[in-house]
Parts: C-alpha cells; sequence; structure tokens
C-alpha cells in the first residue's frame, strides 16, 4: 500500500447607480472573508450572465478566466471552475490563431491549471504543439513597434501578462522546464527593452519613449503596468525557489511595488495615467484591479512588508468594490487601448472583472490568514524526473505539538511559491482518535526544491470545492497498490 509516498520531519517556525459609482452601501468594503466572497461572486456572476462577445480564446477572455480560476480557488462553489472547464471543453483546449502573438496563447495558462486536476494528456496537446514550435524561434529581432512585430515577439508591456505566465504555468503542469526557460528569455528582452529603470514603470511600447504627458511628464499608463506587476505575481508562483532568476524578479517585484504604491490615489484607484493623474481623473478599476492584486499577493508571500502595503491593499479593494453595481458589474473599466483613457461608471470590461476577481483573492487570503500559525517546511525532489500529486505525510505528533492543533481544528497546507491551498487531510487508520500523520497533495519538476507552510487558522472556513476534490484524490492515492514513489525531501531548518 502506498502510505507514505514523502514523509517530511517538520522543522517549524511559529509565526504568528448608473452614472455615478455604485453607492458605497451596496457592497462591504471591509477586508472580511464573507464580505470579499460576496462581491466576487456577484461580479463573476453578472459576467457569466452577460458574456463577452470577444472570441472565447481571445486575450480578454483569458485574463478574465484567470480571475474566475483565482475565485475557484478560495469558495465553495463549484460552478466557476466549472465555467472554465466548459469554456475550455467548447474551445477544444486550443489557443486563438496566430502562432506567435502572446494575446493568442494568453488562454493556455488557464489549461494548464485544469489539465492539473485529472492530467489527461490530450486536453494540453494543443498548447504543447504551439509552445513546442516557439521553442523553435529565435526572438532575435529589434522590438521597436511596426511591421507587425507583435506577432513574432513581446514588444509590448502588456505580453507580460499574457506570455510568460501561461509557458511557465505549463512548465509546471507538466515538468518541462524547457518552457520555463523561454519565459525567462523573453521576459528579460522586453524588460531589457521597455522598462524605464528611472521611473521604475513599463513603457507600453516604444512609440511611448519619447511622448509626454500634459503636465510634461512621461507616459505611463495604469493597466499597461497593471498588467506587468500582476504577469510578475503570475509568473512568480510558477517558478522554482532555486531558479537562478528568482532572486532578479523578486527584486523587480519590489521595485514595482514600492512605485505603485506611491502611485495610489487618496481614494484607492490608480488613474490611467500613471504620472499625471489629473490628465485623466475619473476612477480605473482594471489597473486597480491588478496593482490590488499584486500588492496583496506580495504581502501573503512575504515580499512586502504588511504594515507598509497593507493601507495600500485596503484602499484598493475598497475602491473596487465601491465601483460594483449593484447587480454585480463592474464599473470605470478602460475600455480595450493601448495608452490612458477615460472611463465611467458604466464602462465595463471582461479583463477588469478578471482584475477585480484577482485582486480578492488575495485579499480574502490575506484575511483568512490573519492570526495564523505557521508550520514551516521544505524540502527537495532528488530525481532529475518531476513527480506530480504526490502525497506528502508529516507525522501528526509534530502539527499538534508544535501548532497546539488538535482534530477539528481548521488546517490548511499552502504551497510557499504559489501559495496554492493543498488538499490536506487528518490521517486516523486506526481509528482511535489518535491520528498518525496529516498528508496533502504536492507535485516537484525534477531536482526541484519547494517550501509549505501548514497552518492553523485562527478561524473556521469552507474549503474551496476543488480543495474537497483534490482531499479525495489523496485518498484515493494513498489507498491505492504501488511501489513507493522514489523521492527523498529532505527538510531545512528554519
Amino acid at each position: 500500500m502506498k502510505r507514505h509516498a514523502l514523509l517530511l520531519v517538520a522543522s517549524v517556525s511559529v509565526l504568528s447607480p448608473r452614472g455615478a459609482a455604485a453607492d458605497p452601501l451596496t457592497w462591504e468594503t471591509s477586508i472580511e472573508q464573507g464580505a470579499i466572497l460576496r462581491v466576487m461572486q456577484a461580479a463573476a456572476d453578472w459576467q457569466l450572465a452577460h458574456p463577452a462577445s470577444h472570441p472565447s480564446w481571445d486575450w480578454t477572455q483569458a485574463a478574465y478566466y484567470t480571475g474566475v480560476m483565482a475565485l475557484g480557488g478560495v469558495t465553495d462553489d463549484p460552478k466557476y471552475v466549472g465555467a472554465m472547464r466548459a469554456i475550455a471543453e467548447g474551445n477544444a483546449w486550443r489557443p486563438g490563431l496566430r502562432p506567435g502573438h502572446a494575446d493568442d496563447y494568453a488562454v493556455i495558462a488557464v489549461y494548464a491549471k485544469l489539465y492539473e486536476a485529472d492530467r489527461d494528456r490530450r486536453l494540453l496537446a494543443p498548447a504543447l504543439a504551439l509552445f513546442d514550435f516557439l521553442l523553435s524561434r529565435r526572438y532575435d529581432e529589434p522590438l521597436t513597434w511596426g511591421g507587425r512585430i507583435e506577432t513574432r515577439e513581446l514588444a509590448w508591456c502588456d505580453a507580460l501578462f499574457m506570455g510568460p505566465p501561461s509557458l511557465a504555468a505549463v512548465a509546471t503542469a507538466t515538468g518541462d522546464r524547457r518552457y520555463l526557460d523561454l519565459a525567462n528569455r523573453l521576459w528579460w528582452k522586453t524588460t531589457d527593452y521597455l522598462y524605464d529603470r528611472d521611473e521604475r514603470l513599463y513603457y507600453r511600447d516604444s512609440r511611448f519613449f519619447d511622448q509626454r504627458e500634459p503636465n510634461g511628464r512621461k507616459v505611463f499608463w495604469s493597466r499597461g503596468n497593471g498588467w506587468v506587476i500582476a504577469g510578475l505575481a503570475r509568473l512568480l508562483q510558477e517558478l522554482p525557489e532555486d531558479d537562478k532568476d528568482r532572486d532578479r524578479y523578486q527584486a523587480l517585484f519590489r521595485e514595482m511595488a514600492g512605485k505603485a504604491a506611491a502611485l495610489q490615489g487618496d481614494d484607492g484607484y490608480w488613474r490611467a495615467s500613471l504620472l499625471d493623474p489629473a490628465s485623466l481623473p475619473s476612477p480605473e478599476t482594471s489597473g486597480t484591479g491588478f496593482f490590488t492584486h499584486a500588492l496583496a499577493w506580495g504581502i501573503n508571500q512575504g515580499l512586502l512588508e504588511r504594515s507598509v502595503y497593507e493601507p495600500n491593499v485596503r484602499r484598493g479593494w475598497a475602491a473596487l468594490v465601491k465601483a460594483v453595481h449593484e447587480d454585480g458589474m463592474l464599473g470605470f473599466v478602460q475600455r480595450i487601448g493601448y495608452a490612458p483613457g477615460s472611463t465611467t461608471a458604466d464602462t465595463t470590461e471582461v479583463y477588469g472583472v478578471g482584475a477585480l476577481l484577482l485582486a480578492g483573492s488575495e485579499v480574502f487570503r490575506m484575511a483568512l490568514f490573519h492570526g495564523a500559525r505557521d508550520l514551516a517546511l521544505s524540502g527537495r525532489n532528488t530525481l532529475d524526473t518531476p513527480r506530480f500529486d504526490e502525497v506528502v505525510a508529516v507525522p501528526w505528533a509534530e502539527v499538534a505539538r508544535r501548532l497546539d492543533a488538535r482534530q477539528g481544528d481548521a488546517l490548511l497546507a499552502v504551497e510557499g511559491r504559489s501559495g496554492a491551498f493543498l488538499a490536506t487531510q487528518i490521517v486516523d487508520e486506526r481509528d482511535d482518535g489518535s491520528p498518525e500523520r496529516l498528508q496533502f497533495q504536492a507535485s516537484f519538476l525534477g531536482g526541484e526544491k519547494k517550501s509549505f507552510l501548514l497552518k492553523k487558522l485562527a478561524r473556521p472556513w469552507h474549503p474551496p470545492a476543488a480543495w474537497r476534490e483534490g482531499a479525495g484524490q489523496v485518498e484515493r492515492k494513498n489507498g491505492r497498490d504501488a511501489a513507493p514513489a522514489p523521492i527523498v525531501v529532505e527538510i531545512t531548518p528554519r
């Protein structure tokens, strides 16, 4: 019987109305789990009931789907991930029609996450065919805008949300690091060209190098930079902890986060023009959503100091909530474009809803983790081959002693690099009230080092539907006859 596919000996550290903005009283702006979920579900339900007219594989939709998947990771309602799976099946799991255009393969990141639930290789076949083609390309052209360069290179900053996170998500799903290597290469080529190191912001593309706002400042687009910092957070979620570029990515993330925090308006919104907010003074929620998401994610991952950045997150989330109409429609979303533009309370777009859902998922985690005690674990796959959905077992005596835990406590395993919830079970094989172990599922790339946090939450919670399904997979996997997994996981003391 495969009882201990992986065994961890824990090393512990204890951490302890239309035409105007919606009525602020319509939705609660508090950082409380139930209030956050109500806003997220209202916005997602409105968008599901009012589908956008864009192609179902389009970049606009991909950003929305990414947000819906994030909602599915924190709610106990399975309909959201189910809706995404139905869309993927309707697309026959294919990306868009332009093979070299990052906008047309942004949707693959969602396919990769859905694939991880059952690992039916046929589902990723179209994505892998495209990405294997991309691996053969030289990517040696200058990024100067023109000549349809966007169909061959990542020559605009939005592409950093669309392309590298999708490649990295497929690397995580398949264990093939070649896709991650390409993601890294493309990210830094675009960054070296479009990132202004003095302003700590990205130009949208080379057409903006010499443009100026009415106040004489450089033109930096809120949503464009929101695409980047949210894409950076998404890429870091897939990047192995021992990747040679991880420190560089984290330094860039902190740089951009510091700049973004300083540019937020007192009312919580980031205006469409970051350095000349008075030129377009109306609220703008798509950039605001992406910035709020990234700052909250950084806090949750320990990359940003909570005491410094939590006020920005709270203001940003409250601003987003106030832009949600009573029926769930999100307003003040700048329409499709490539430069700062105006908004009204009635302008909405599907990617803006995706940004709100991404933000809400991380604000929800902030609320959920508040007051939690943490058991810190780390381990390494010493093989060169990847291992997927393995059972990781922690002796219950260690959990009980280090976290003062009992059966019935709200215990949650969290993957270190992504913050993803991992399906968790307490196993009492003798049925005598004295469990032998706590176990959860995890996947490793070949040779990958990974950290985990086992959290004892300060308040009860309802696990997401995908988490409960995963717990069933743990039980089935654990009870299946199989040879022991050839993985040794070592614990690095903290």
